[in-house]
């Protein structure tokens, strides 16, 4: 394989680290199983369920808010929620766009009786109804969620990313709640389809092919944006308002150096980001790492509960394993991770999926996806973002093909020929307003590869799913 080295130590602890993860995620299976078996019934105890579905809050003071916000004048709205487990909040939103016939929801959001109340008042506003759902992604936190906004919506179409499977052991369609739902393949001709073409990225399977990523991008030619799921983000500089508006104690709990420090807002969202992203980057610190042994797990949770005065207020037992030492080394970790905002393809997906499916995914998006957009829309962190086809390459460039050696993603032609020069003095692009379009034609430097250091706990995790024959080594 090729990449830094394992060293033997660093895997012990992240077989470790693996094991206490998989704990948490048998745990939170459980009470999703049990959710789902409970959410048939639509009052507000569906909506307490929805909020405990991949916890959005501690379990004392389960909370999951949405808001409503217009992405695209007259064209597009999205429903926002946040998702994360231990506070670790980021928006996830479902994309309402309005086509001639009626409205589409790209991806989904718990349908809790206050997101159905804020789309009826967005159908009754717009005087057009829900006609399609669309599952863009093969990932569980949007399934379950499409699924359950489909028994809520059972006259909309439910159209899905065809690669589905259920884990650990995959079952029908049917069992999973897909009934009847309609494949997004070469043969689909869903209604929608002239005013928002897609692109199937995917499927990318798992070399035990048990698991696969897939995702469905979408152009909406009438306003030239680009709809997609996991595939890119772009980091905030500031929190999110849905993030605040959910419950501000989360960033309060993550803006701590350690468990009995005070810190900001603003403080709160650079950490959830680098935890987000990378999982654990170079200025975190592990108070007690565990190493493979039951010692080493005893002296984990030891120190993972430490006493403080903040834990009444901030929920969580006070959990908080690690330490933020270097404010600095922080900051910076942060700065390199947002690039001042531009496009990011999730570490995570580039290290273990995507740099595994390289000339695959270079075809797809040079001869497949419509390169006519001027905005894009991700159904994760910041949006709505003037960028264009330019920036989606430079994002992937910088994460996949330029870490392999492999050619850049470009324009052919006279495309790449007149694309405008990079500038070191161009101001970031407005998110939205009259002057976006024009700003996003003004070209920035592309983005840099991610520093090597912030990567190594992913490459750890990266060489841990090849020895246990996961996914295939990654190709020199």
């Amino acid at each position: 394989t090729c990449g830094p080295a394992a060293d033997p130590a660093e895997q012990r602890k992240m077989r470790s680290a693996m094991w206490l993860l998989a704990c948490v995620a048998a745990a939170t299976g459980l009470a999703v199983s049990r959710g789902v078996v409970r959410m048939t019934r639509q009052d507000e105890r569906s909506s307490q369920l929805w909020r405990e579905l991949t916890p959005a809050g501690p379990f004392n003071r389960p909370i999951r808010r949405t808001l409503v916000k217009e992405m695209v004048p007259d064209a597009i709205w999205a429903l926002e929620q946040v998702q994360g487990f231990l506070y670790v909040h980021v928006p996830v939103r479902a994309l309402v766009v309005e086509w001639s016939r009626g409205m589409v929801c790209y991806g989904a959001v718990a349908p809790t009786e206050e997101a159905m109340r804020l789309l009826e008042e967005l159908e009754a506003e717009r005087n057009k109804s829900l006609t399609s759902i669309i599952l863009p992604s093969t990932a569980t936190e949007h399934k379950l969620f499409a699924i359950a906004l489909a028994k809520r919506r059972p006259e909309a179409e439910l159209w899905i990313a065809p690669s589905q499977f259920a884990f650990p052991v995959d079952v029908p369609g049917d069992v999973l709640g897909l009934t009847g739902a309609r494949l997004l393949n070469d043969a689909a001709c869903p209604d929608w389809g002239l005013e928002l073409p897609w692109t199937r990225v995917g499927p990318f399977l798992s070399r035990d092919q048990v698991s696969n990523f897939e995702e469905i991008l979408c152009v909406h030619l009438a306003s030239k944006t680009l709809l997609c799921c996991d595939l890119l983000v772009s980091v905030p500089a500031a929190p999110p308002d849905i993030v605040v508006y959910n419950d501000p104690r989360a960033l309060l709990f993550h803006g701590r150096a350690d468990a009995n420090t005070t810190t900001d807002l603003v403080d709160g969202w650079k950490k959830i980001c680098l935890f987000a992203l990378y999982f654990q980057s170079s200025p975190l610190e592990v108070t007690s790492p565990p190493d493979g042994t039951l010692r080493g797990a005893i002296d984990f949770f030891r120190t993972a509960f430490p006493p403080s005065t903040a834990a009444p207020k901030l929920g969580w037992a006070n959990f908080f394993a690690w330490s933020w030492p270097d404010k600095a080394k922080t900051d910076a970790a942060f700065e390199a991770l947002r690039a001042d905002g531009r496009l990011l393809v999730p570490p995570v997906l580039a290290v273990a999926i995507l740099n595994r499916q390289a000339e695959e995914l270079h075809r797809v998006l040079l001869d497949e996806l419509d390169p006519d957009f001027t905005t894009v829309l991700p159904c994760h962190f910041d949006a709505p973002l003037a960028a264009d086809v330019d920036d989606v390459y430079d994002a992937f460039n910088a994460a996949v093909f330029t870490p392999l050696g492999l050619p850049p993603l470009r324009r052919p032609g006279l495309f790449h020929a007149f694309r405008r020069q990079p500038t070191t003095d161009t101001p970031p692009p407005p998110a939205s307003g009259p002057s976006a379009l024009l700003a996003a034609a003004r070209r920035r430097p592309p983005r840099e590869p991610l520093p090597e250091d912030d990567l190594r706990f992913l490459y750890e995790f990266e060489q841990t799913l090849v020895d246990n024959d996961v996914i295939a080594p990654r190709p020199c």
